[in-house]
């Protein structure tokens, strides 16, 4: 499914490697929440401009997570936007 994000956080740099929980008050859009058996995209990206939307080399990390299933996993951002 294309569109918003389902869930989104702002967080600063001072985050990087620690853990992350995402909830449904992470939501960005009412009725559409993280739940059990559904699988998702989740995407971490430093932006240097402070942009929402990724531009030109920002740095960027992707997983694909099993809501309910998988626990704790590593994401390492790995990747420069292009």
């Amino acid at each position: 499914m294309r569109g918003p994000p389902l869930a989104v956080k702002r967080l600063t740099g001072a985050a990087i490697g620690t853990q992350v929980q995402l909830s449904s008050a992470d939501s960005m859009v009412p009725g559409r929440v993280l739940t059990a058996g559904r699988k998702v995209s989740i995407t971490a990206r430093v932006s240097f401009t402070g942009r929402p939307l990724p531009v030109p080399g920002d740095l960027y990390g992707e997983l694909t997570y099993d809501v309910g299933h998988d626990g704790a996993r590593d994401l390492v951002i790995d990747q420069v936007a292009q």
